[in-house]
């Protein structure tokens, strides 16, 4: 068997995915949906537990506000860094 049969990768020739699906595989889609439903469940869960134990929904409706202020602003870059490392 020659070199060139054994070595996936002929010398002289560079390995590119050509598209993003290649470069990081099939699992990456579902796990990064899995990693940001917490962010879109929080709201709900502030409005739902500040009401139930308030029972104020002006209280509640005005804590899941900030919340969802928060995460807007924050989650961003929350998400890159979970992304890139």
């Amino acid at each position: 068997m020659s070199k060139s049969a054994l070595s996936p990768i002929n010398e002289g020739e560079s390995r590119q995915p050509s598209s993003l699906l290649g470069a990081v595989g099939p699992v990456f889609y579902p796990l990064a949906l899995l990693g940001r439903l917490p962010f879109a469940m929080t709201v709900v869960g502030v409005l739902t537990l500040v009401f139930a134990v308030t029972g104020s929904l002006s209280d509640a409706g005005a804590t899941s506000a900030m919340v969802g202020v928060g995460t807007a602003l924050v989650g961003p870059v929350w998400r890159i860094g979970a992304d890139r490392f």
